[in-house]
């Protein structure tokens, strides 16, 4: 199966949510909002299919007036990629992924200005013959 196409896929669907997508890890001066998202595990069948859990991390940081707009701000992130992923297919030439989202959940940060939210997606992944 083809991880790498996987990998292209999910950042381009992930950036109609959010301008600023990283794979495994956001860069050092990275700007607010961005996504971290991984391709996390593959379970095998005996079949042409493949599961792959995609962890999803989304980073929002206050804008320092006294406002919650870094909470309002990613829970539409996490809205937008929900509606994106969840129970999509999205045939490709050489394989048909079908997407699930499987949990949304907001993760405490240290920081109180930052809101961090954890999505996680299971696609179940064909090859296509």
């Amino acid at each position: 199966m083809t991880s790498n196409g996987l990998r292209i896929l999910v950042k381009s669907t992930l950036l109609s949510a959010c301008q600023r997508v990283f794979y495994k890890k956001a860069d050092k001066d990275a700007m607010y909002p961005h996504v971290v998202f991984e391709l996390k595990k593959s379970r095998k069948y005996d079949t042409a299919r493949d599961d792959v859990t995609i962890d999803v991390d989304i980073w929002t940081k206050a804008d320092g007036c006294g406002t919650d707009v870094s909470e309002v701000e990613a829970f539409n992130i996490a809205d937008a990629i929900e509606g994106a992923f969840n129970n999509r297919n999205s045939p490709q030439e050489t394989f048909l992924p079908t997407f699930f989202v499987e949990n949304i959940q907001e993760i405490e940060d240290a920081d109180k200005d930052i809101t961090h939210i954890a999505v996680e997606i299971t696609a179940q992944n064909y090859e296509r013959s």
